[in-house]
């Protein structure tokens, strides 16, 4: 039993301290300015000028989604778009796949920007739906109305 929780321990250590290097191996760090983000490196050197309004950076990942004109997209640490801004939203990458969603799809991209998995976005119509809420309900108040009024005998 003490040999499975000095091994449980071990373990533990070993996925924490791999942790700490992705960070400290990551060599860049986020930064903003005006409004845009933009990244340094260790020695405080802007490497990619402060341009995407909103950024996801996973150091388990080589890709960085960035959001750019309004669209989401994927760039290395080279500042060099792999997945070009198509996308109106991503939560990034984790363990090699992003959910994304775009204009007729949701689903999960791989690192080319392919989709992997990926199912047709239910549009909702919500005027046509107000529309047809609001017919039922003036329906409905008629319908009550007019029970009320023939009990009435009116």
């Amino acid at each position: 039993m003490k040999n499975f929780y000095f091994l449980l321990i071990a373990i533990t250590c070993l996925f924490i301290t791999s942790g700490c290097t992705n960070i400290m191996n990551s060599e860049i760090y986020p930064i903003e300015q005006n409004d845009k983000i933009g990244f340094i490196n260790a020695q405080g050197k802007e490497i990619i000028s402060p341009k995407y309004e909103k950024i996801i950076f996973n150091n388990s990942s080589n890709l960085i989604a960035v959001k750019y004109n309004g669209l989401w997209g994927f760039i290395n640490k080279n500042n060099e778009f792999i997945i070009m801004p198509q996308f109106k939203s991503t939560e990034g990458f984790i363990n090699n796949l992003a959910y994304v969603v775009d204009d007729n799809y949701e689903g999960y991209i791989n690192k080319k920007g392919v989709f992997v998995w990926k199912q047709q976005k239910q549009k909702i119509q919500q005027n046509t739906n107000k529309t047809e809420h609001n017919k039922i309900q003036t329906n409905v108040k008629n319908d009550l109305a007019d029970s009320i009024l023939n009990e009435l005998g009116l």
